[in-house]
């Protein structure tokens, strides 16, 4: 399970920006997943909130928000590319609807922090980063 490893990497991600920041307490963080990166958010969000117990992130609100994936190509065609539905996830193609050259994608690639709201552990003041 991938999940967990990305898990790990993104709470040491959220820690760093903690160490970096006056603030000792995160209060939510949103995370970004590509519709490529064939990453689960629901097992990624569990890992997470699994991991989580007895570090800064314990009490801290997780969501996961699903990035759909775009494409162009060389022809003109800009937008969502086809996708192949098999019995667990859709995959996007590679493939343009208008000439089948291959396309580039533009956006769905990647997993990152897209948010993360820290505050102080003696005050209500909040600080998104």
């Amino acid at each position: 399970m991938h999940e967990m490893t990305i898990a790990q990497d993104l709470i040491d991600e959220v820690s760093s920006v903690v160490d970096e920041s006056e603030y000792r307490r995160v209060q939510s963080v949103t995370i970004s997943v590509g519709e490529r990166t064939h990453i689960n958010p629901t097992q990624l969000e569990f890992c997470i909130e699994t991991i989580a117990v007895s570090t800064l992130l314990e009490d801290a609100s997780i969501a996961v928000e699903r990035i759909e994936t775009l494409g162009k190509c060389s022809c003109g065609w800009s937008g969502t590319p086809p996708s192949i539905d098999d019995s667990v996830m859709t995959i996007p193609t590679d493939r343009c609807p208008e000439c089948n050259s291959q396309i580039t994608f533009t956006q769905g690639d990647g997993c990152y922090l897209s948010n993360i709201r820290l505050q102080e552990t003696s005050s209500s003041t909040s600080k998104p980063t």
